[in-house]
């Protein structure tokens, strides 16, 4: 513990719903290590500051033109921690307050605010692709 774990920061949150790959629970091609079947996932809530960020062009998709969308959830290091939850590339952004969304988590990594002191977690989240089945 450090000085700086006990510092408030001002941070505006909001509820956060990502449901999280149970890794042994999910079964994996061993040669391709892909998932084979369903993915096994629990939901947990959590507090984070959203910064969500719409994309000014668009591309189409099978369903018409869709905009691209992508953000990032920052979480104060030491909350995470105190929940026990350890975020992943892969985990699912599925509420943000409130409102249903479907994002896949793209990379999560520390970052600071006071000079070299990581204290927060950035989970950088983007939209979900279209998953085929084989």
């Amino acid at each position: 513990m450090t000085f700086y774990d006990d510092l408030p920061m001002m941070m505006n949150l909001v509820e956060v719903k990502i449901a999280r790959v149970r890794l042994t629970h999910t079964t994996v091609d061993p040669v391709y290590k892909e998932v084979v079947g369903k993915e096994e996932r629990n939901t947990v809530t959590l507090q984070a500051q959203n910064k969500t960020i719409m994309e000014s062009y668009q591309y189409p998709s099978a369903s018409g033109d869709e905009t691209n969308t992508s953000g990032h959830l920052v979480f104060k290091k030491k909350y995470l921690e105190e929940m026990n939850v350890s975020l992943k590339k892969g985990d699912k952004v599925v509420s943000i307050a409130g409102d249903t969304v479907d994002y896949d988590i793209i990379e999560v990594r520390s970052e600071s605010a006071l000079g070299g002191n990581n204290l927060l977690i950035f989970a950088v989240y983007g939209r979900a692709k279209e998953r085929s089945s084989v």
